[in-house]
């Protein structure tokens, strides 16, 4: 049963004259006729496949690649102690290397696990990245050098050290 309104009562479907109004919108296209409203197609996007790695294999790649890049540091360490005539040819940046070649030696210790696939060499390429940024973002075990680099700068060429 319907209770009957008094006169001055609100009415969500009155304007102020007292009239029915409806809570639909009509819109016009530029031509002056009426939009025809079209469906919104539901799309299932697609979900990015996360890559998850075991503690195991994130140990084994973070310890290759710190204990590689602490080789090569002590290495031209002894040979700056060696080579104290005053004479140094060597850059600065010469004990120190790049995002991507360390990739690249990571990548060329593992070729017999790699094997011919090349789906696999993304997979460990990725998963090497990974790895190292983290090192650098989360764990704090790598640094840049050469302070920040500009903007446009890939991470493959940015130089990084233990």
């Amino acid at each position: 049963p319907r209770r009957k309104r008094h006169k001055g009562e609100y009415n969500p479907n009155e304007d102020d004259n007292g009239e029915g109004t409806t809570n639909e919108i009509e819109t016009v296209q530029a031509d002056g006729e009426p939009a025809k409203k079209k469906r919104k197609k539901s799309k299932k996007r697609k979900k990015k496949k996360k890559t998850q790695i075991g503690m195991e294999q994130y140990t084994a790649i973070a310890d290759a690649i710190c204990t590689y890049l602490r080789s090569i540091e002590n290495d031209d360490d002894e040979e700056d102690v060696q080579n104290e005539n005053g004479k140094e040819d060597k850059e600065v940046d010469s004990k120190y290397l790049t995002w991507g070649k360390v990739v690249e030696w990571y990548l060329s210790q593992c070729e017999q696990q790699i094997g011919d696939s090349v789906d696999e060499l993304r997979r460990l390429q990725k998963l090497t990245n990974l790895v190292i940024r983290r090192l650098i973002t989360v764990d704090h075990v790598l640094i840049y050098i050469s302070g920040e680099a500009p903007e446009g700068t890939p991470e493959e060429e940015r130089v990084i050290a233990v």
